[in-house]
Parts: C-alpha cells; structure tokens; sequence
C-alpha cells in the first residue's frame, strides 16, 4: 500500500511552505514489495493539495483540526477516508476483492526538543461500517538543516489491529480461489523507518524527496502480500502560496 499519508506529514511538517494558504505539488514514486503486483517494482505519481490555516488543514490526505500548534509542540484531530480504493483494480488478482469506503478519525501529536530531536504519535479508528479498526504508532527521530538541504530521519512502530489487517490484509472464504487462499489475521505490530530530505528552491517552492520502510513480517504470511516488507521512494515538487 502506498504510503501516501508519510508524504502528506512531510509536507505539512515542512515549516517554510506550510504557512502558505495553499499548497500544490506533486510526487513520482516508486514501490517494492507489499502488495502482489504485475511486476517486482510499482511506479506511481501521487498529487498534493492543501489549504491551512493556523487552525485547520483541508487536503486530498483529509481533514484537520489543530488544537494545539505551537512552536515545539502539536496536536491535531483528524478525519480521513480511503474512498475503498484499496486494491489495485487494474491487476486480476484482486478481482472479487472489493473494499467499502472507510472514515477514520483520529489524533496527531508531535514534541520537537531543543537540537533536532523529537517525538511523534499517531492514533486512530474507523467508525464507518468498513472494518471499525484502529491503528496506532510512535516513532522518534532527528532533523538537521545542512547547506542546501533540510534531514529528517525517524523510526518507529505502528500497531494495527485485527480488524483492520483481515480488511488490508486478510481474505474471506467467499474471495478465496485459485492461488489466493482464504487468510485470517491478527493484531500485528509493524517496524517503520524513513528520511526526509527538502531541498529549497525559492521562497515558496522546494524539492522533496522520501525514502520509506515498513517490516511487514507480523502479517507477512497474507496472500495479499508479496514480500514481508514494503520499500518505496518519492520525489517532487511543492509549492505555496
């Protein structure tokens, strides 16, 4: 699954261009791993847009609600659905494998200390009728403004539950066929890493690039599934105004 929300964060996280009104962009990206695919490495674009206030966040990833927003500390309410576009409809081994729309909410928080260091936590759950799952995570990491570029390196881990692994992961007696067998899930806890890497180009515009990891092993056994880790990397071009 494309990590689309890592690249939402990284956009949002990037103070310079952030305080802008509106942000637009764009990213070309590449995928290995994760879900079965037609072939080993899946390339992809991902389109960016978002309007921020001091308070509020509208974008393609969702909404937000910041309640607190200050200088070294965050934390936002948020809400967000996948619109059930889960599978890749143009690849037969996900026909029959149809997903309802989900509506998560949820809450973001950030704590940024004094030289670089900070720590992140993300909690939500769906309250439509899709799975009712929840996710959660925690990760720690280092920023650093070089010559030319800004760095951003983090880790962590996301805990998902079983519902929401049986409705990304897991496969039902009815979808099951030949070479995909009917899978149940459980809880799992997945291990993440990323850098993040701004390049400013002007006042409003930057380069931004993402290298990301998740060790899918805790689910890794899911038909779904074509390796037990998802790599990808992305680059492209925001701008705000």
């Amino acid at each position: 699954m494309k990590n689309i929300y890592v690249i939402m964060l990284l956009c949002a996280a990037t103070p310079s261009y952030a305080e802008g009104n509106f942000t637009v962009g764009g990213f070309v990206g590449i995928e290995d791993g994760g879900y079965v695919s037609d072939d080993n490495t899946t390339a992809f674009i991902v389109p960016y847009f978002a309007y921020d206030t001091e308070h509020f966040h509208i974008g393609i990833d969702g909404l937000g609600y910041h309640v607190l927003n200050g200088d070294n500390a965050s934390l936002s309410l948020t809400a967000a659905s996948n619109l059930g576009l889960v599978f890749d409809e143009d690849n037969d081994f996900f026909d029959g494998m149809e997903r309802e729309a989900d509506l998560t909410i949820g809450l973001e928080g950030t704590y940024a200390f004094d030289g670089g260091l900070f720590i992140a936590a993300t909690a939500d759950k769906d309250i439509s009728d899709a799975h009712g799952g929840m996710t959660a995570s925690a990760a720690i990491g280092y920023e650093t403004d070089l010559s030319l570029v800004g760095i951003t390196v983090s880790g962590g881990a996301k805990y998902t539950s079983e519902q929401h692994n049986q409705y990304y992961y897991g496969v039902s007696q009815t979808e099951a066929r030949s070479g995909r067998q009917a899978f149940e899930t459980k809880d799992a806890v997945l291990p993440f890493a990323s850098i993040e890497m701004v390049f400013p180009v002007s006042d409003n515009g930057a380069i931004v690039g993402l290298l990301d990891y998740t060790d899918l092993s805790d689910i890794g056994d899911s038909p779904l599934l074509e390796a037990d880790y998802e790599a990808s990397a992305h680059i492209g071009f925001i701008y705000s105004f």
